[in-house]
Formats: C-alpha cells, structure tokens, sequence
C-alpha cells in the first residue's frame, strides 16, 4: 500500500490502532513491547534474544490499553503501566549479558509532576547498581543512568516528561562514551573511563519500572523497551522510534567504525596510510554466507575519500558480526577533528536505514619529546577564558553548563580570598595568567588535559606545578574541594586514577607540587588535572601556574641520613624538586627575598664534617658556631 504524505496525516487515528511494522532487525539482546491487552507476562521479540527471558509483571503495575496516551501514535495496542510504589515493575527473570557497544531505548512518560524521592525507569542491582532514574533534587526535565562502573549521563528534555518522550542510551566502547537520544536527537556524548559491560548475575533479572527492593519505581507508563547489541546510529533511532519492529528477510548493517579511533583524550597522530576497518552485523533474518562482496564508501565531513570492497571470510547467522579492513589505505593527516563515516552497499540489502556509520574523529595531538616542557598560561587571550593553550584540552565528558570548565584568568577569583590574587610566574594581578576551578559550580570533575608526552627516551619523567587551594573552612572542613592528577596513556586510552591523591585545602599561598611519573617512562602519556567542586558554598577555588615536565636526573652528593645528619635550607629541594627531607642527594636550591633572612640548619652526630660545595658564581664566606 502506497500512501502520500498528506494521507498519512488524515490516516493518523487508524493506524494507531494497527499493528504497524517497521521491516528492520529486532533489537538482539531484549524487546519488550508491552502489547498485550491482558495477562502479567508479556513476550521478549529480541532476535536471538536472552535465553530464558519470562518477562512478568509484577504487584501493581498492569497493561494500559488507552491507545491515545501510547508512546508514540503507531505503537499501540497497550503500553506498561506502572503505580509507583516499591513493588510494581516488570522483571525480566534471567541475567542481562550484553558487553561491548550496546543501545538501550524505550518510550516513557512520568504522571509524577513532583515527585518526592527518586524515581527508577530500570535497573539491576547485580550489574554494580546499574539504573536509570529520576531524582527530585535535579531538573525535573533530567533523567540520568548510572552505575555499571560508568561515569553518570543526563538526558535532558526540552520540556519535562509529562508528555511522552522516546529516550536512547548509545554505548560505543570503542570510543568509549554515552549518547543520550530524546525523541531521536543526539545530546553530547559523554566519556567513559572503559567500556561499559552490563553483565549481571541476580535470577530477576533486568527490572523494568524499577530497580530493586525497598526502592520506588517508575511513576507513569512505558513502551517499546529495546536492548540492543551495537550502537545505533542517530538514522535507525530516528527512522525506528516510532514503529514496531520486525526482522527484514535480507538486511546487513554497518554497526561500527573499528579504527582509526581518535579521542580528545588520544595522543597519535594519523597517518599518510591509515587503515579503516568497520564493523558489519547480519541483520536479516537469513544467514550471511562468507565470501560475500560488500561496497564501501568513506566519506570524511560528507565527502567520499575512498570506495572499496570489503569481503566476508566467514558465515555470518542473524546478529553476528565480522570486523573487516579496507585493502586501502587513505592520508587522513590533512583534517584535525571531522566525521568519519563508512557506507556499505550490498545490492540483496533491503534495508537502508542502518547502512551508515559516522564516527566523529579528532586527530591525535602532536606529542612533546623534548623535555623540560613549561606551561606558564600567559598566552591565554583574555581574562576568564576557557579557551586553553594550544594541544590542552576541556574534557567536554565531565558535565555541562556554567563554571564546568577551567578558567584562564589574570585577575583575583570571583569571590574574595577563595583563589588567588596574582598568578603564581609574575605576583601581579593583571599581567600573567593562571588555571583555576571556580567553586560556584558543582561537579564531581572538572578535568583539563595536558599536552601529549613521549617518554620513550626519558629516566625518571617528573611535573612539577604550583598550586593555590585555600578553602575558607581550612583543611578537612566543611565544603573543602579537591585536586587530583590522572594519566592517560596511548594507545589504549588506560586511564590510571589519582597518580597524585587529592589535596585539598593548602593555605593561601602558591605551593609547589611534584608528581613522581617514572611508572610511565616509555609511555605516551596525557596528564589530565581534575578538580572537584561539589564540596558545596562558594568558598573554595582551586588553580593551578607554571607547569614544567621534566627529566630528573639525580644529583652526585650525599642524602642526609636520618639519625644521623639533619639539614635544613630554607626549604631547599634537589634537582628532582623533591624537598632536603625526602632524602634527595643534592645539590640543593632555595631562593629568599631581599633582606630576608637564610637559615642554615644543620646537625648530626659529633665531630663529623659538613662539606660545602660553593658554585663558581658569587662564593660567600659563611661561619658557624660550635
């Protein structure tokens, strides 16, 4: 049956009451969609689907047979229907597996205007509290899903969810963030630290409408809950949002750049010669037989690079998958950050819908081999920018919205005496500038990249950096902020957490502060120095001036031995800038002030020698008593 668009519009009230079916895959891992008018089951149609789902309904929540209120105008006959209360969701009755790129999607729509306490859409304890929710002390027009090891992601609709909204969560673990998708466009995707597998051990199961005892469930109905086993791209939600779904007989589906893979986080560079593999999934309900011939278009920002063939080396049955390589190549080094997109073209494919796949990539920062490296941010073009030096990057994963970024500043902090004045290179306000955190925001992480280091040639690789951190309620107050440095090191993108602990509070001063990063000599490594401001009030900035990368290479005197020989300087430190107490060797440095005084404190056991080795430049006569 044919119909023109303008048929379609006057056609609108039967066709919600047909059981109106897209001719694409059904979703691989679950689909639940709620279509039965009767009963306390209802039918998984995921193709293969979980072994052993029986999908129930549990207590209170029931079948709504009220087509006009459906999600969406063409999936009726009945959606779920939740009350509310801590026992009423849809269990599933069988451990959820689903690792590597997975989408979750669903209709939902809230009859809780104000709730009261948090409100659960799904989850599953067993999968490390996985679960997607509502909370009263956040926009009523956010849901978020967390859990699973994942750093937390918001979807946030322009209007709240009174009325019925189709929400998605895209996983792409080679990239490794989350997209959130409302009624089928694409919010900021958001970074995850690994790929997120949702592997749970407990008998009930994924729990729609809820997720777990004692917790209270979902307020309002559900609909066309899908798990699938790849990321969908922006076409397939938007094209498959607002339909029943059903297997195409032929159907194969570009599921998946695999490489090149190039993040913000990401230290190498692309190549004259850079290989493209992607991933296909057979989407059709028959098999795939290996040996079978695939055009592929590349297309770099729109414009097609590169048309090759791809070949299958093995049979593929309904949902398998197969990463195959270009044979050529492509000189991918003339763009910085550009969408990256793979079309495929079988002449027997039926299905159009998921035949592209775009991936956006940013070319790999140059790296620096040549140490010591200094950043002193006195480039910066203007006060309270967040634009960074040239190769630092904002990490645009760690939240969204007013004061989420770190600030360039030459000039006192907002609020009096939680920042510093002056910059740290200069100690006047108005000529250099430094990095900062201003605490009037609240986020778990706030986090700003380094430039990309090579330290293949390096011994013991150091940064050294002066931070400010003074909070109004001193140290292990209330509303005390935090400071922590992390790496990332290529290839991989292996984040290790904390190689500097997080400090807090340090006094009103600019500190120096030095990392020892002899764990990754040999690495390519990005520094990322995350701050947190959720600690509450506005009382606590945190900045940061004159970072140097350096190779320490140890100096040939003696350390004070403990017990034995003591020295002081003035709070001198070694050539490592590690302080006289951490039992460096020297030589050691200090500076003072005009007309200050500089302290020699030394002692050890009796009638033993101190030797002073005064340099070639200004020799001083020095005496000391007893």
């Amino acid at each position: 049956m044919q119909i023109r668009l303008v048929e379609v519009i006057k056609l609108g009230l039967v066709l919600c009451a047909l059981q109106v079916a897209v001719q694409a895959q059904r979703p691989e891992i679950l689909y639940l969609r709620f279509s039965e008018t009767a009963g306390s089951t209802t039918a998984d149609r995921g193709v293969p689907g979980l072994p052993g789902v029986a999908a129930t309904l549990q207590n209170g929540a029931v079948f709504n047979t009220n087509t006009n209120t459906n999600g969406g105008v063409l999936l009726g006959p009945a959606c779920l229907k939740t009350a509310g209360t801590t026992a009423d969701p849809c269990t599933i009755n069988t451990p959820l597996v689903v690792t590597g790129d997975w989408t979750i999607e669903f209709w939902v729509i809230d009859t809780a205007s104000s709730p009261s306490q948090i409100r659960y859409l799904f989850g599953d304890p067993t999968i490390n509290n996985l679960r997607c929710f509502r909370d009263p002390a956040g926009s009523n027009s956010t849901i978020t899903l967390a859990g699973a090891g994942m750093v937390p992601v918001n979807v946030t609709a322009a209007v709240q969810f009174a009325n019925w909204k189709h929400v998605a969560f895209v996983h792409d673990s080679r990239a490794r963030t989350i997209r959130a998708y409302v009624n089928g466009l694409p919010q900021a995707a958001v970074s995850q630290p690994a790929s997120i597998d949702l592997v749970g051990t407990g008998g009930t199961g994924l729990i729609v409408g809820g997720f777990g005892a004692g917790n209270a469930t979902w307020k309002g109905r559900m609909d066309e809950f899908r798990i699938w086993d790849r990321a969908l791209t922006t076409a397939e939600i938007a094209g498959q949002r607002n339909a029943h779904l059903d297997s195409a007989t032929d159907d194969v589906a570009c599921s998946s750049i695999v490489s090149p893979i190039f993040t913000p986080s990401g230290c190498l560079s692309l190549t004259t010669t850079e290989s493209i593999s992607i991933e296909i999934t057979n989407a059709g309900s028959f098999s795939l037989a290996a040996g079978t011939m695939i055009p592929v278009d590349i297309r770099v920002n729109g414009t097609i690079v590169l048309s090759d063939v791809v070949t299958t080396t093995t049979m593929l049955t309904t949902g398998q998958k197969e990463i195959l390589t270009l044979p050529t190549t492509v000189d991918l080094t003339v763009f910085s950050a550009f969408g990256l997109s793979a079309t495929i073209s079988a002449p027997f494919d039926t299905v159009s819908v998921n035949d592209a796949f775009t991936r956006t990539i940013v070319n790999g920062s140059p790296t620096i081999s040549a140490f010591p490296f200094t950043e002193d941010f006195d480039g910066s073009a203007s006060n309270l920018t967040t634009l960074p030096p040239t190769g630092w990057v904002q990490d645009q994963g760690d939240g969204s919205g007013a004061d989420s970024d770190w600030y360039f500043s030459n000039q006192p902090t907002a609020t009096f005496g939680t920042g510093p004045n002056s910059d740290n290179t200069t100690g006047v306000a108005g000529s250099g500038y430094y990095a900062y955190v201003e605490d009037a925001g609240n986020f778990s992480a706030v986090s700003l990249l380094t430039r990309c280091f090579d330290f293949t040639s390096t011994t013991n690789p150091r940064v050294k950096f002066w931070m400010f951190s003074n909070s109004a309620n001193g140290i292990g107050g209330a509303n005390e902020n935090f400071l922590s440095v992390d790496v990332i090191t290529t290839p991989g993108l292996v984040v290790t957490l904390d190689v500097m602990p997080q400090t807090g509070h340090i006094g009103a001063v600019w500190q120096p502060m030095v990392v020892n990063l002899s764990a990754f000599n040999g690495q390519i490594c990005r520094l990322v120095f995350r701050c947190r401001s959720d600690g509450g009030a506005d009382v606590h900035d945190i900045a940061i001036d004159d970072v140097i990368v350096f190779d320490f290479v140890p100096g040939i005197g003696q350390a004070p031995q403990p017990g034995i020989a003591v020295m002081d300087i003035n709070n001198a430190i070694d050539a490592g800038l590690a302080s006289v107490s951490a039992g460096g060797n020297g030589p050691y440095t200090t500076t003072v002030d005009v007309g200050s005084l500089l302290n020699f404190d030394f002692s050890g056991e009796p009638n033993q020698s101190i030797i002073l080795l005064l340099g070639a430049k200004n020799p001083v006569a020095a005496s000391f008593a007893g």
